[in-house]
């Protein structure tokens, strides 16, 4: 598994290029609150409200101040 610090930087860069499912796939593994919030953007662009939802609480949960 890549660090968090890349999976961040690749599923960002992904994300910003609309390419959602590799984003997916490079942040998915990571439970860390600032992976979390970033795959809560990409299921929101993808239209998965309810997912995104849950991933932000969760984030939130984790860590307050992100």
């Amino acid at each position: 598994m890549k660090s968090l610090n890349e999976s961040l930087q690749q599923g960002y860069a992904a994300f910003q290029r609309g390419d959602l499912e590799t984003a997916r796939t490079a942040l998915r593994p990571h439970q860390h609150p600032k992976a979390q919030h970033l795959l809560a953007l990409v299921e929101k662009a993808a239209g998965d409200f309810g997912a995104a939802r849950e991933l932000l609480e969760r984030a939130a949960s984790a860590d307050p101040s992100d």
